[in-house]
């Protein structure tokens, strides 16, 4: 398995503009008319558990950077999959 190192800063991810203080805390999904909330706390500790297997394989040297990478990827999906859901509904 190869994990290589990429730019973190996303210039596409709004960390916080136009977002409620829940919003800003976790990632609210609409699921089958029922509004699920995904905290960040959880994805980042998800990520690093994911990080700290990666290091004890020998793919990574630098746990803190990928467990950010990992945790900045999943939140952004899920914001992305949120997004599509909406655009589908509205449609």
């Amino acid at each position: 398995m190869e994990i290589k190192r990429v730019n973190i800063s996303n210039p596409n991810w709004d960390a916080g503009a136009g977002k409620t203080i829940a919003e800003n805390v976790a990632v609210v999904l609409d699921l089958n008319k029922r509004k699920v909330t995904v905290k960040r706390k959880s994805i980042r500790e998800v990520a690093k558990g994911l990080a700290e297997i990666a290091y004890s394989m020998g793919d990574t040297n630098d746990i803190d950077f990928l467990s950010e990478w990992i945790a900045e990827d999943i939140e952004e999906g899920l914001s992305l999959a949120e997004k599509r859901r909406q655009k589908k509904a509205s449609q």
